[in-house]
């Protein structure tokens, strides 16, 4: 081979896209001063040495099949002399980054104290069967846009001091970013990782872009560091972790995060507008600060959720209020095998026992009953701050149902049942809904006057008010309406004085019914009061 013969291989960005229907990463605009007309196209050509020839052409290292390579040269260890600057590149331009484009390693396996000499480093569309790197930190720009790892790829406790960028990138094997830290923009767009990705412990201390990534297995970011902002917009990552993340600023905008494990992470200032968070674990978790808009968080864990200055709009999904009367999904299942019934079926919080599926917890610590009624009450100011009436309602008569219940049952550690504040609040529930029901109110009012004038009636309670000298027999026959007459009047405390109680009994219904009448008025008025506040 002539000395000073260099690789002949060149890449065409439009002959590339046609053969691999994708988009080529080397772009003929953003990319001008390294590409080179030849023979009329613009073309990157390799600015490598060759070392042998490969169907009549020079090829280096790089740009010869497995099969073609000399013995004696190792890829690997001429990757890393290019990289440090220890053999020469060339262009028509003059010395260059190194650059592999589209190069192919067996593996591409380093250990080294360090790598890079501030230059770039692209391996755009390079084929990868391996790469494992025990190194401290990359002191240059990475670029790896287009490349295919077809092994594991294990950069765990690296330090990139540059921009990184793996676009279109894809990890056909396991990935293990642990303890990385990117001390630069980090871009992910469009990655595809077909394995096991793991970014527990990694820190991304400026911009990091995931938006279009493909998680195709599960994912660890578990005590992940998001410095600046994060964004993971339009991501699938049900059943990831990210416990005791820090996520502050991120973008989760329609990231679909069923099941995931959120718990203790900080989301402070984070976009979850119409994400998908159901069946998701947010214990302990820091919603400071979060848009909430369209979000679902049906069957999440909230128990010790901080939702402070949060923000939400009636498209937010907590619970499924179903139909007021029936709280219990067991009797609207009852309910619709009627013909044409078709009841909502209410959803609690997954805490909350009356409805399924409910969570497994420590019972003996904190019961599921008290962490309903917790997450009630923290759902409830959260509507009551965005002007949610509905779901505050919902909220606070279902946390007043959890509340009755543990009354009852003492469950939980210290406490204990309280029948007389049990039958108070069951009271309360029955006729006032908890104060949150003016019809429970005007139900009990006619169940009152109905049943009174019913007594007075079968049982000749009251009779005419005539003059004193006027005989019992010229009395008139008091008829059904007359007896309902003169309980709504007494009802209401009206009185005209055309009718009375005709014996001591009559006179006893009649102040129960009047005491009756001044309570439930005053209620009714307190229930609509309440609802116009909300």
């Amino acid at each position: 081979m002539k000395e000073a013969s260099w690789c002949s291989y060149t890449l065409n960005p439009k002959t590339w896209e046609s053969e691999y229907n994708a988009e080529c990463q080397v772009d003929p605009e953003d990319d001008a001063e390294i590409l080179e007309e030849i023979d009329g196209q613009t073309v990157w050509r390799c600015p490598h040495e060759a070392v042998e020839e490969h169907d009549g052409e020079d090829r280096c290292i790089f740009h010869l099949p497995k099969e073609k390579r000399p013995n004696g040269i190792n890829p690997v260890e001429e990757f890393i002399a290019i990289v440090q600057g220890e053999r020469e590149v060339v262009e028509s331009k003059g010395r260059r980054p190194a650059r592999f484009i589209d190069a192919t390693f067996e593996n591409l396996n380093l250990d080294r104290e360090q790598i890079g000499d501030g230059a770039a480093i692209d391996l755009r569309h390079a084929r990868i069967g391996e790469m494992k790197w025990d190194i401290r930190e990359v002191d240059a720009q990475l670029d790896a846009a287009g490349a295919v790892v077809e092994g594991d790829c294990d950069v765990a406790a690296v330090s990139f001091r540059d921009r990184v960028r793996f676009r279109e990138m894809r990890f056909r094997s396991e990935v293990n970013f642990s303890d990385v830290t990117f001390e630069d923009f980090a871009d992910f767009p469009d990655v595809t990782f077909e394995d096991f990705a793991n970014f527990s412990d990694a820190t991304f201390e400026d911009f990091a872009g995931f938006p279009g990534a493909t998680f195709e297995d599960s994912t660890n970011f578990p005590d992940a560091t998001f410095e600046d902002s994060a964004n993971f917009e339009g991501i699938e990552l049900n059943g990831a972790i990210f416990r005791d993340a820090v996520f502050s600023n991120g973008n989760l905008k329609n990231a679909e995060l069923e099941g995931a494990d959120l718990r203790d992470a900080d989301l402070t200032g984070a976009d979850l507008r119409d994400a998908d968070l159901s069946g998701a674990d947010l214990e302990n978790a820091v919603l400071t600060r979060t848009q909430l808009y369209g979000a679902d968080f049906r069957d999440a864990r909230l128990h010790g959720t901080l939702f402070g200055d949060a923000h939400i709009s009636h498209a937010t999904t907590f619970v499924e209020r179903g139909n007021r009367w029936a709280p219990h999904r067991q009797v609207v299942g009852y309910l619709n095998r009627l013909p044409k019934v078709d009841f909502a079926e209410p959803q609690t919080v997954i805490y909350d026992p009356r409805t399924d599926p409910v969570c497994e917890t420590d019972e003996d610590e904190i019961s599921n009953v008290t962490r309903a009624a917790t997450v009630y009450q923290k759902l409830e100011s959260l509507a009551e701050d965005n002007a949610a009436s509905s779901l505050a309602s919902t909220c606070f008569t279902w946390r007043k149902d959890m509340e009755r219940k543990r009354l009852s049952s003492g469950e939980g550690e210290g406490n204990s049942r309280q029948p007389v504040s049990w039958a108070l609040s069951w009271l309360s529930n029955l006729v006032t809904r908890y104060g949150e029901s003016p019809y429970r109110v005007l139900a009990t009012v006619a169940l009152i006057v109905l049943s009174c004038g019913g007594l007075y009636y079968w049982f000749d309670l009251i009779q005419p008010d005539l003059p004193a000298q006027a005989p019992i027999e010229s009395l008139p026959p008091v008829s059904l309406f007359d007896a309902m007459y003169f309980s709504t009047m007494t009802f209401t405390t009206l009185g005209y004085g055309d009718f009375r109680p005709a014996s001591q009994v009559g006179q006893i219904l009649a102040i129960s019914e009047t005491s009756a009448g001044v309570v439930l008025l005053a209620l009714l008025v307190f229930v609509f009061g309440r609802r116009a506040t909300r």
